[in-house]
Parts: C-alpha cells; structure tokens; sequence
C-alpha cells in the first residue's frame, strides 16, 4: 500500500515527467496533476512540500527577467490563498445568504427576481429570492427556484441546501425532489441521491406503480426510470436522470445517448445541453462538448457551470490560453466559485512552468478580481459575441444520433 500523501505522489508524477521534457507531458495532464496536487495540498496543509515541489518543477528564471520583479514566495502565495479564499464547508440543509444583498426587506423583491430571470440576469436573480425567503421562507416553489438558479451559478453547496428546504416543507413536491436528487449526484452523495429519486417515482402518479427486483440500490433506481421511459418516451426529465446515473457510474457513452434523448426532446434545455457537453468531453469528443456548451450558452448566456465546463474543453485539447479565458468569463458571472479560482490558478501554473517569465499571473490572483486579467485575455468579448452556429450544429447532433 502506497503511504505516501497524494500531493507528493502527484508531484512526484508531475516532476519526473517534466524532466523528461516538456513534450513528454500535454499541458492537460500537467494541469490535472496541479489541480490534484493543488486540492491535496491544501487539504492537508503540506505548503512546504508544494513549495518544493514547485521550485524543483519550474525553470529558472532568464537573466534578463523585467528588473525590478521579484516574485512571491510559493510558500507565501499558498498561505496567502487559502486565508483569502477557505473552502466552503456546509453542513447538508444549512444555507448562507449572500451578507450584502440590495433587495432585503425590498416589498417587490419577488416581481425582481421574475423580471431579473426573464433578462437571464441569475446572480441578481438569486439575490433577490434569498431577499423573499428571508422574509417568507415558507414558500417551497421559491426555495426550488433558488437551488435551480444556484446549481447554474456552479454552487452545488447552496443548491443542495435550497432545494433541501422545499422538499422539508413540502416533501410531495415532485420538482423538488427530482431537481434535489440530480443536485446530490452532481455534489457526489451517491446513496442520499438514489433515496430521493426512488420517493419521485414513489410520489408520481404516472410512475408509483413500477417495481425493481434489483436489489443493489443504483440498479434498482436504473431499472425504475428505464421502465418510466419506456412507458413516457416524451418526459426528457427521464432521460435527465437516466443520463446522470450513467455519467455517476462512468460509462460515458451510454450517458452521452441518454442527454441526447433528452435534448431531442427539449431543444431548449440548457441544463441537458451542458450535461451532454460534459458526457462529451469524458467520452473523448472534446469538439462536440464545446460545441454542446455553446448551445447551452446561447440559450442562457450567464450560464457560469457551462463557461467553465467550456474552459476545461479548451484546457482537455492543450488550448490553456482560451481556456483561461473561459474560467475568467465563468468568474465574471460569479467570483466567489471557489473551485473556479482553482482552475484558474492551475492554468496559471501551466503557462508558468511551460512560458517562462509568468509567474506575475499567479500573485495577481490575489485580488481575486477577473477584471485584473481583462487587459491581457480580453475575456469580456467572449461574453458580447454571439455564438455562432450552435444551433445548425445541435439539429445535426441530433440528426445524426436519432
């Protein structure tokens, strides 16, 4: 049995293929190694060892370096960012309202948050819900809004805790449980998620008739909605989920035809064109991710979960440039997603080992500000384009795989 940590065991892969050459090793792996080994450090506070780890992986600096710039201390900019940016840790059913919200005790903040959604305005769009149920927090169909909009914005922790509350007050709910349910298999809480989706079928009259003799509880709940897509082939929820169990257990392909069934049945589902995408992207099909991403974007441009799951297609294919640009733009939409951040600083971390001289990429990190970066990645005239043919790419998909 390996005793090692996992941060040293991914560095240890990280410097023995950079002394190889840096051919040996696509910038997407390196990165995938910095992202590991940036998680397990900071998991264990093992600062020293990345330090180390780090100054044996990166060139020396040239001779003619600017004069005058002297860089952070990795030791120094580790400590610095974990003090500035902790990890988010909530207990499942807790959920934190944003501390400087405009719309608290605003009488209208509901006729707010309706016309911020119809503009596809989602972070003011949160504010002013989390405004309502502070003042009415009784009101499940809000609570359900709230988590939805927070799975968008890429914060599973308070979408998992929103969509907790509507199915505590209401627990016939059918929205909230199914929505509760796929939000406890993207935050990884396998078993908590196979419960809630088998009280769906339960609590659905269309579907509370169906039984499994699969006594593992995956196959059962697998067998359940195959059954209920077999009895309502038009309710692309079914395929949603069926979708998601098989992306859970990693058979990617099968996923892949699952999200496709669902977006064929509802061409305007945002949420399933990026679940396609990411199946995509872990079935090897990169270009096609990227280009069920962009669907997902021109359907609903502040879509943050699909701007970053657009960089990590750009970083999978060796374009770390534009893929920072993508995580800058998701960041723009919403800067306190932590694990954006990290991306973030884990592309820097490439174009610093790999492009001599831009170790000043990751101290501007600590202002925490997308803004910082407009200037060298132009990254705000992503957000103004329009994506172009998406959707004469999404009916050939389509066409192609029915």
């Amino acid at each position: 049995m390996d005793s090692k940590p996992d941060f040293e065991r991914h560095f240890e892969e990280l410097i023995s293929s950079i002394m190889q050459g840096p051919s040996e090793l696509p910038q997407t792996d390196l990165e995938n190694h910095l992202q590991d080994a940036w998680e397990s450090a900071e998991a264990e506070q093992h600062w020293d060892h990345f330090d180390e780890a780090w100054e044996e992986s990166a060139p020396p600096p040239p001779s003619d370096q600017i004069k005058g710039q002297k860089s952070m201390p990795l030791t120094e900019f580790c400590n610095m960012w974990q003090t500035m940016w902790p990890m988010e840790e909530l207990q499942q059913g807790d959920y934190i309202f944003e501390p400087n919200n405009p719309f608290i005790n605003n009488p209208n903040s509901q006729l707010i948050a309706q016309e911020s959604l119809a503009h596809g305005e989602i972070n003011q769009s949160i504010l002013a819900l989390e405004s309502v149920v502070i003042n009415n927090p009784d009101l499940p169909e809000i609570w359900v809004l709230l988590g939805k909009l927070n799975a968008e914005s890429d914060e599973d922790s308070r979408a998992v805790a929103a969509l907790t509350h509507a199915y505590n007050l209401d627990s016939y709910n059918l929205e909230a449980i199914l929505t509760l349910g796929i939000s406890l298999i993207n935050g990884k809480q396998e078993q908590n998620a196979m419960e809630m989706l088998i009280k769906w079928i339960e609590h659905n009259p269309n579907y509370n008739h169906l039984s499994s003799s699969s006594t593992e509880i995956y196959d059962k709940v697998l067998d359940l909605y195959t059954q209920a897509s077999i009895l309502h082939p038009e309710d692309h929820s079914l395929f949603q989920v069926i979708g998601s169990l098989y992306f859970m257990s990693k058979d990617y392909d099968l996923a892949v035809s699952a999200f496709t069934n669902a977006v064929d049945k509802d061409h305007e589902n945002y949420y399933c064109w990026n679940r396609l995408g990411a199946a995509l992207a872990h079935s090897g099909d990169n270009q096609n991710a990227i280009h069920a991403y962009q669907r997902a974007l021109e359907i609903r441009p502040q879509y943050v979960r699909a701007w970053a799951n657009l960089g990590i297609a750009h970083a999978n294919i060796g374009n770390m440039v534009e893929a920072i640009r993508y995580y800058l733009c998701a960041l723009s939409f919403n800067n306190k997603a932590s694990h954006i951040w990290n991306y973030l600083f884990t592309s820097f971390a490439c174009l610093s080992i790999f492009y001599i001289g831009r170790f000043d990429l990751l101290e501007k990190l600590k202002a925490f500000d997308p803004q910082a970066f407009e200037d060298e990645f132009q990254y705000m005239a992503l957000r103004n384009f329009p994506i172009q043919q998406s959707n004469e790419w999404a009916n050939e998909f389509l066409f192609e795989n029915n």
